[in-house]
């Protein structure tokens, strides 16, 4: 999905920087698409790394007008299957790696996109996001993909609505079964072709979010040719929608939910030692 962005906007003589973790095919493409496409090695799941890419790309090229984070891999472990105990009488420690890549990864490149957007002369940006189907549809074969894909479509919303002043939009996709790299060739090869998402529907709904700055907090399923914009939960009750009316301010005094948390029950020296005991 990725490189089919990147040709398509190459193609369109905009200055891109590609950042993956597979040197080979990263350093390949570049030298294929010329000197306007600039490869960087990196994990997008290592802040440093990934900061030091952005730091190179404004160097390179003046500002970053678009970022699309779209770096993922499948599920790493059986979640369910049972385990053996430990000698402490719990199992080992689950793979995380499926979180740290789909979803912390994201919001890393989320939050180093907003940084480097507010840096432009023009000020703003795009950011769009790679959620999942599995964000959509429940999907009892992944679990912690699943979960990921589902907080991607939560920060894109959040995004979307705080961000729109300062002339930056936050959308994501949520693609189908597209032919990838996390993917075996044999398993797509033998899926019925026209239940297949081609990666120019994945093309179709990044151009729709670059053309069109009125298009924020989008979740656009990416289903076959179709590219569905999927609108969120409405409230049900009086008490959903005075919640959501407070969290946007429209009630009673506006929240800074950081500052509320310092002032909660459970006291700041508590968020301290979490924080440190997680380091």
């Amino acid at each position: 999905m990725g490189l089919a962005v990147v040709e398509d906007l190459a193609a369109k003589g905009w200055n891109i920087t590609v950042f993956d973790f597979d040197h080979v095919s990263g350093a390949k493409v570049a030298e294929r698409l010329g000197r306007q496409v600039h490869f960087i090695k990196g994990n997008t799941a290592k802040y440093e790394e990934l900061g030091a890419a952005f730091a190179e790309t404004r160097k390179n090229w003046g500002s970053i007008d678009f970022v699309f984070a779209n770096a993922g891999i499948g599920e790493r472990s059986k979640f369910y299957e049972p385990k053996e105990e430990l000698a402490e009488g719990f199992p080992a420690k689950p793979s995380t790696l499926t979180l740290e890549v789909n979803l912390l990864g994201v919001v890393y490149t989320a939050y180093l996109a907003m940084h480097f957007f507010r840096k432009n002369a023009t000020k703003g940006g795009k950011l769009v996001m790679t959620s999942s189907a599995s964000a959509l549809y429940p999907s009892a074969s992944l679990s912690l993909y699943s979960a990921a894909k589902h907080a991607v479509v939560g920060l894109t919303r959040s995004m979307g609505a705080a961000l729109v002043k300062e002339g930056i939009t936050v959308n994501c996709i949520c693609p189908g079964i597209v032919p990838s790299g996390l993917l075996p060739e044999a398993f797509t090869n033998a899926l019925q072709a026209d239940m297949i998402t081609p990666t120019s529907t994945i093309v179709k709904a990044i151009n729709n979010f670059l053309a069109d700055d009125s298009l924020t907090g989008q979740v656009a399923e990416c289903s076959g040719q179709d590219v569905i914009y999927r609108p969120p939960y409405e409230p049900e009750n009086e008490a959903a929608r005075y919640m959501l009316a407070l969290q946007d301010g429209k009630v009673g005094a506006k929240i800074d939910f950081v500052e509320m948390g310092k002032h909660a029950k459970m006291k700041k020296e508590f968020y301290d030692r979490m924080e440190d005991s997680a380091t």
